[in-house]
Order: C-alpha cells, then structure tokens, then sequence
C-alpha cells in the first residue's frame, strides 16, 4: 500500500490495535461498544482521521477507509456511522457493519454468514465500495462479500438505471481465477465492485507473502482498491487521503 501511495501521491494512516484491548491485536467490531458513533474504537479512528486534516494538506472528500479481516469489519462500521469522513470503502475478507453483537454471534456470522439487519441502516449504500474475498476462506464466509452489495443496500442510491455486469478471469500460475462483479450508477460511474478470488483462502491477496496473514497469488488488492479509490477522486488536482 506505501507504494502505491507514493505511486499516486496519497497519504496513508495506519491505526493500530493495542493488545491489552485485543490480545489478537484485532479491532472489537462485534462488541456493541465499538459500533456506536463517538464511541469506542470508531471514534478514536474518526479523531485520527480528523487529525490528519490539520498536519497534511488532504481534500475532506478525498479520503478512503479499507481494511482486511477484523479490519475490514471495522473499515466497513467507519463507513456507516462517519459516512461524511469517507468518500469510499474497500473492504477485504471483513462482515459488514452489525453482522454481531458480542463474541458469540461474531463467530457464528463469520463461519456461517450472517442475516443481521445490517442494511437497514440509513447509511448503507451511500458509499462506493469495492470488497475481496476467497470462496475458499475457512476463517471469514464469503457470502458476506454479497452482502456488502445486494440491492437491499441501495434505496438511497439512484443505481437503478446503470449496468451491472461480471468478468471472469481464468487461473494462470502465480494468479487465482476471478469473478469480478461491477455495478454502475445511473451516470454510469462504478459504485460497487465485488471480486470473488477462486481458490483463494483467508488472506490479502497480491501482498508480501513472507507477511502473516498474506497471498502473493493475484489479483493485487491494493492496486485495485487504489484504483477504485482514485476513480472516486471528487478533484484531480489535489492529494489522496
């Protein structure tokens, strides 16, 4: 991700988990706490994004939030409850906001998928979304990846009058078969993407395989999800967030 931000001249915040909050290091996004605007982990990473504004010179409405796993969960909760902070979302083998309540319901949304009335929110569907998952992760279902984008997501989006379309691209060494599903909008500007990665497990796919939780088999994550971002870019002659 430092590359291709320094690619396409964007700055790149990285918050962190304590261990004494989560002795995975991961984000509570099931934890009813932790789901509330002005509250908990939501509101510390609203307050660093926040704070960036005043150090770097970051266009308000050019700023993204993506994460993986548990970091995707919480990208996605960011996106529904500091819809104003964020201009898109990409998500990567996350659950979508209010798929659990507690650890209980976390572990059986992320084995089994979740019927959470999630997309009731009045902030769902307002922003573009781009999301990755492997049909064959063991960790995190991926019928959640459809669950990001079903239409139930859209009344308060005028989606209704532009394509939907799929590409498919076949496996080759070093580069997971894919199903890339894409929704436009009514001026025919992409509003969601879903990539279903064939064969692909629990992991960031196009990374630095000698890091945890990483594949280097494609596609490459960040590139697309830094290209979708860029493609949402509300003014071209200033920096990314």
């Amino acid at each position: 991700m430092n590359r291709y931000a320094e690619l396409h001249n964007c700055f790149v915040l990285y918050p962190m988990q304590s261990v004494q909050a989560n002795r995975a290091r991961c984000w509570n996004w099931y934890e009813a706490a932790h789901q509330q605007r002005g509250y908990g982990e939501p509101a510390s990473i609203a307050e660093l994004t926040l704070d960036l504004f005043g150090k770097y010179p970051i266009a308000t409405d050019n700023v993204f939030v993506a994460g993986f796993s548990a970091g995707g969960a919480m990208a996605a909760t960011m996106a529904v409850i500091y819809p104003e902070l964020y201009t898109a979302l990409g998500i990567h083998s996350g659950v979508p906001h209010g798929a659990a309540r507690d650890f209980m319901s976390a572990m059986i949304a992320m084995q089994h998928g979740s019927m959470a009335s999630y997309a009731s929110h009045p902030s769902h569907g307002k922003i573009p979304t781009i999301v990755f998952h492997g049909d064959q992760d063991n960790t995190v279902h991926s019928t959640h990846a459809a669950q990001f984008l079903t239409k139930a997501q859209w009344p308060w989006v005028d989606v209704a009058e532009g394509e939907r379309y799929t590409e498919v691209s076949p496996w080759r060494p070093g580069h997971y078969g894919t199903t890339r599903t894409v929704q436009l909008d009514s001026e025919q500007r992409i509003f969601s993407e879903q990539w279903m990665v064939h064969g692909g497990g629990h992991a960031w796919y196009g990374g630095d395989a000698t890091n945890t939780y990483i594949d280097a088999n494609g596609p490459d994550a960040a590139q697309e999800m830094m290209r979708f971002f860029i493609d949402r870019k509300a003014r071209p002659d200033q920096s990314l967030g």
